[in-house]
């Protein structure tokens, strides 16, 4: 297959784990997929060999917690390492990740193997232990840490994103202020905020949802704030740097790509054609949702 010629360029998927066997209380996955089903590791390797003839650089492992896979004795971070040898691959990622899953032998992947990302999303969903307790989330919000602590320890320059829901019932504005502290504290590079909604067949649709909608919004937009503030301060951090982007969209407005630690990077000057290319750029500006560069050169 020729490389695309459309206007994006999407990161194919590759489904590594069906269901979950969590039972969070807010959430309809293990009722509507049922429980874990991991695929064949040979099987998943082929679909990546796959993928990478047909022209795609980079590929996603996609489980709703794609961490939890073990296939006999291949865990995730085994998967990883065979993925990783797949001969023309440029670029591996995966989404998403529970943190009770997350193991020094993750860490090391994400270190040691060098077409793994060195980006990960692992939700948290709140900073309070009472309302991760009632979430059933299985971690406090010191295990969460510690998680955090491990994964920098070994990783360089690793971008961690994450999930916050607000409004959980019972949410009381000093468990709201434990979520804040915990965003500051970790210093997420992006973060995904949601007002907590019931929803039928979860165990949470018992409990009285009793924080306001204004409230509601309120918590949403401080946590919004704080992050765009943060965020603004790791992007502009990397101005001056060089950068390997993967082209992945073209627009009226002009070319855009992914760094492997998943930031935007808008491209000045650049032509089009360059749409599925990984280019090298140098970064001139940042925002608190992207990056600004110019191309230096190709680097395939």
């Amino acid at each position: 297959m020729g490389r695309p010629t459309h206007s994006r360029f999407p990161t194919p998927r590759s489904r590594t784990i069906e269901g979950c066997n969590h039972v969070c209380s807010f959430c309809v996955v293990p009722r509507t997929r049922g429980p874990e089903v991991n695929r064949p590791p040979d099987a998943i390797v082929r679909e990546v060999e796959a993928l990478v003839a047909r022209g795609y650089p980079e590929v996603m492992l996609l489980g709703q917690t794609v961490n939890a896979y073990r296939f006999g004795d291949v865990a995730f971070p085994g998967l990883l390492a065979r993925v990783n040898a797949v001969r023309g691959l440029r670029r591996l990622r995966f989404t998403t990740s529970h943190p009770e899953h997350v193991t020094p032998d993750l860490a090391d992947a994400l270190r040691d193997l060098d077409k793994v990302c060195p980006y990960l999303h692992l939700p948290v969903q709140s900073g309070s232990d009472r309302v991760l307790g009632s979430m059933r989330r299985g971690y406090d919000r010191r295990h969460y840490l510690a998680i955090v602590a491990l994964l920098r320890e070994r990783v360089r320059d690793l971008s961690l994103t994450s999930d916050i829901i607000v409004g959980y019932p019972g949410e009381t504005d000093e468990e709201f202020q434990d979520t804040v502290s915990l965003v500051q504290e970790v210093g997420f590079d992006g973060l995904f905020v949601f007002k907590y909604s019931p929803r039928p067949g979860t165990t949470a649709l018992r409990l009285p949802d009793d924080v306001p909608e204004e409230e509601k919004s309120r918590r949403l937009r401080v946590l919004n704030d704080q992050q765009q503030r943060l965020q603004r301060v790791h992007n502009e951090a990397r101005i001056g740097r060089r950068e390997e982007v993967l082209v992945d969209s073209v627009a009226p407005s002009g070319v855009a790509g992914r760094t492997p630690h998943f930031r935007i990077v808008h491209l000045q000057d650049a032509a089009p054609e360059i749409l599925g290319q990984v280019v090298e750029a140098e970064i001139t500006g940042a925002g608190p949702n992207a990056l600004v560069g110019r191309l230096t050169q190709p680097i395939h």
